[in-house]
């Protein structure tokens, strides 16, 4: 199980990787099943870069149970993968102006 901005940066969902793959330049991708609450059956597919998702140690049956429950069962790994993912946007963020100011 993997989060992942969806449907718009800043907005993580959960999701499972389904499939890996590189597109035509050679970057690695993943498609990713996101379910929607509270009918896991039905949901969206993201094809996104695989540095773009965060790898949780969820399983899938916690996973549909904090789906299914719309999100009241959420265990503290989602939260500590959101803090994870904050930190090293942060980091990004400020790599990227110092190469700037260079």
């Amino acid at each position: 199980m993997v989060l992942l901005d969806y449907p718009k940066d800043g907005v993580k969902s959960l999701g499972l990787v389904t499939a890996t793959y590189e597109d035509a330049r050679g970057a690695s991708m993943v498609a990713v099943y996101i379910p929607t609450s509270p009918i896991p059956s039905s949901g969206f597919l993201a094809l996104v870069p695989e540095e773009k998702v965060i790898s949780t140690t969820l399983s899938a049956d916690e996973a549909m149970r904090i789906v299914i429950s719309g999100g009241v069962l959420t265990p503290p790994v989602i939260q500590e993968a959101c803090k994870d993912l904050e930190k090293r946007q942060r980091c990004e963020t400020d790599v990227s102006r110092e190469t700037s100011n260079h």
